[in-house]
């Protein structure tokens, strides 16, 4: 864990501080003990942030949560020093603690936003098809928990919506690997790869082109039968896909 970070989540843990004593955030301004010192603190963090002063942003939310550990406000500033770090870019540690505030604060009327969001730092971190899945499948792990625990939420909705979009897109990494040996003649291993489409990927766009290109890949390698019941099931489940006509042929013909 990164020690700035661990440090932060510790403080807010301790009783460390007296309550109503003055405090200063690492932007060297003083922290009244008055009630409008603390809004007018994360304010002034909103402010840096906002001017993409992003290094001094997180400076002085950390700075704040540090010296502010059993003030309410501090529960805000470790939500918007998670955004900040994600408008900076930085989603591995905006992922972290995004992660630590939904932990802590699993009732807060913001931890679906910060559950949302921590699928957002994943999504951002998986680029193309072509890069390791790792970040998307962590994205479908966020969606997932978001859309398991907070049903009701407005995010939920915007997570099934980005699920459907990454599982797509796991799927069509998968498939592109299976045509790259389809090509090859390498039927076996691309077998692998279409089978993995359409176990692990239910109900992908691309799931009609699996089933055909799998059906294929068994006829190739001597499993007709097998070959068979994939078009057969192409053909079922899928009347109006541009490979439905092609598979009722191999079907018509004996594979």
């Amino acid at each position: 864990m990164n020690c700035k970070r661990y440090h932060t989540l510790l403080l807010p843990l301790l009783f460390l501080l007296t309550v109503g004593t003055g405090c200063s955030t690492t932007t060297g301004k003083s922290v009244a003990s008055s009630p409008a010192a603390p809004v007018a603190s994360i304010e002034e963090g909103l402010r840096l942030s906002q001017q993409r002063n992003y290094e001094s942003a997180i400076e002085h939310f950390r700075g704040f949560i540090e010296n502010n550990p059993l003030s309410r406000h501090a529960v805000e500033a470790q939500l918007h020093l998670a955004d900040t770090l994600y408008e900076k870019g930085d989603y591995e540690d905006g992922a972290a603690y995004y992660t630590d505030f939904v932990t802590l604060h699993p009732a807060h009327p913001k931890a679906p936003y910060a559950l949302f969001k921590k699928g957002m730092c994943s999504l951002k971190e998986s680029l193309s098809i072509d890069r390791d899945p790792t970040a998307t499948k962590k994205a479908i792990l966020a969606f997932d928990s978001l859309i398991a625990s907070y049903p009701s939420s407005i995010y939920s909705d915007k997570a099934k919506k980005l699920r459907l979009f990454l599982n797509n897109r796991l799927a069509a990494r998968e498939y592109s690997i299976g045509t790259f040996y389809f090509k090859k003649k390498n039927y076996h291993a691309a077998l692998k790869r279409f089978l993995r489409v359409i176990k692990d990927y239910p109900g992908s766009e691309i799931t009609d082109s699996a089933l055909f290109h799998g059906g294929k890949s068994y006829i190739e390698i001597g499993e007709r039968e097998r070959g068979n019941e994939m078009l057969a099931s192409l053909v079922d489940r899928y009347p109006y896909s541009s490979y439905t006509d092609r598979a009722r042929r191999l079907l018509q013909n004996g594979g």
